[in-house]
């Protein structure tokens, strides 16, 4: 097989492997890339992985195999089965600061997180029926079990008051106690252990 194959499998490996890992960034910084762009080009670098498959295969069966032919077939197999199963669960979220608490509240079509952070800043995400995600970002200050939200523009965007400016945490929720209470959600957001991340 030409070793132009090898270099096309090598190339599409890698930008899927890297649109996989820079996910939580896209989505967070690029909120006007539309879902259906990402999901045209991961469909596009599958098919492609796929036809490669399938093209070594049938060389094997032809007795065309040659060290061309196994790179692209290592490569695309380890790609595709590490898409599917995720055994790495690997993430450019890992460049932000830990978080220290985790607090999430919905089902898993309309959800919302928290993560405060140990460098004091914090991000909310809610997710909700026919594709809508936004991120609400910020800092916070903290007074034993109480936390002052401060809101900072994305995407230059204005800030929503998701969660009010002051929550309270109870040990197992995180309640809305402060101002901006007409525009914030009053549904408490329940703690999850840290490591199981929702």
């Amino acid at each position: 097989m030409k070793r132009i194959y090898v270099i096309i499998a090598i190339c599409s490996s890698l930008i899927y492997l890297l649109l996989l890992f820079f996910y939580y960034h896209i989505d967070k910084y690029l909120p006007e890339t539309p879902a259906d762009i990402l999901w045209i080009i991961k469909v596009i670098l599958y098919l492609l992985m796929f036809g490669f498959i399938l093209k070594v295969v049938i060389d094997f069966k032809k007795k065309l195999f040659d060290s061309n032919s196994f790179i692209i077939l290592a490569i695309c197999s380890l790609t595709l089965l590490y898409s599917f199963f995720r055994p790495f669960k690997l993430s450019s979220e890992m460049l932000e600061s830990k978080p220290l608490i985790i607090a999430y509240w919905g089902d898993e079509q309309d959800h919302a997180y928290i993560k405060l952070r140990k460098d004091k800043t914090f991000d909310i995400n809610e997710r909700g029926y026919y594709f809508e995600d936004n991120w609400h970002c910020g800092i916070y200050n903290e007074r034993n079990d109480t936390f002052f939200l401060t809101y900072t523009q994305i995407n230059g965007n204005e800030p929503r008051y998701l969660l009010g400016d002051t929550v309270y945490n109870n040990g197992k929720q995180i309640i809305t106690i402060g101002k901006f209470k007409d525009t914030a959600w009053l549904v408490p957001f329940n703690i999850a252990p840290l490591g199981k991340d929702k």
